[in-house]
């Protein structure tokens, strides 16, 4: 099977991630699998299944260390408006914590769109508490539902929003990262080299 690829190809560690990983039948076969061949593993979740505090005590016992949770407003609102799931930033919060309390180490990601560039300061504030480190995509064209191509911002304006949480997460000393690989020619000359030196974008000179 797939671990035993991984095993074959002496893969160290894989990240679980979907679609929506935690809904998988098999995912603690899978991580036990995981765990027996040594191989670390991480999960990107959108936390909500994670309500569920025997689920998430399970995920620990099956060698789940880390986890990225996807936040993508600071409150309610916002966030259930992009996910288009009432109730769901209630749930993922939820998740959060609970992840917290059995001992896997949580980071955030945050999707910037034109519906939350505006907050990601906000964003921040409101799991400063809960998590370890906070990472960033961008939303660009999408192949699959036009109809959300409202939400989709270029790649400068990503950059711009960046450097500028760049900025606060200095004042605020948390650890950030950009995981959309970018051009480095629309970065600004000064940060681009605060990025590169402190390893929290991935590209190169064209992509």
């Amino acid at each position: 099977g797939v671990v035993g690829l991984l095993e074959n190809l002496k893969v160290k560690r894989t990240l679980l991630i979907g679609g929506e990983p935690s809904i998988y039948p098999h995912i603690f076969e899978l991580m036990e699998k995981l765990q027996k061949s040594q191989i670390k593993f991480g999960l990107v979740s959108n936390g909500r299944k994670l309500k569920n505090f025997e689920f998430v005590k399970r995920l620990k016992k099956s060698g789940l260390e880390s986890m990225s949770i996807s936040i993508e407003g600071p409150n309610a609102e916002e966030h259930d408006y992009l996910t288009q799931i009432p109730g769901s930033y209630a749930e993922t919060i939820c998740g959060l914590e609970n992840a917290n309390l059995v001992g896997i180490n949580v980071s955030s990601n945050t999707v910037m769109c034109q519906r939350n560039i505006g907050y990601l300061e906000e964003i921040v504030d409101s799991i400063i508490d809960k998590v370890k480190r906070f990472t960033f995509n961008f939303c660009g064209d999408c192949i699959t539902n036009e109809r959300n191509t409202f939400l989709k911002l270029n790649p400068r304006e990503a950059i711009q929003a960046f450097q500028k949480i760049y900025d606060y997460s200095v004042k605020k000393n948390i650890k950030i990262k950009l995981v959309t690989p970018m051009p480095y020619c629309i970065f600004d000359k000064d940060y681009l080299q605060k990025f590169k030196e402190e390893n929290i974008i991935s590209g190169g000179p064209c992509q």
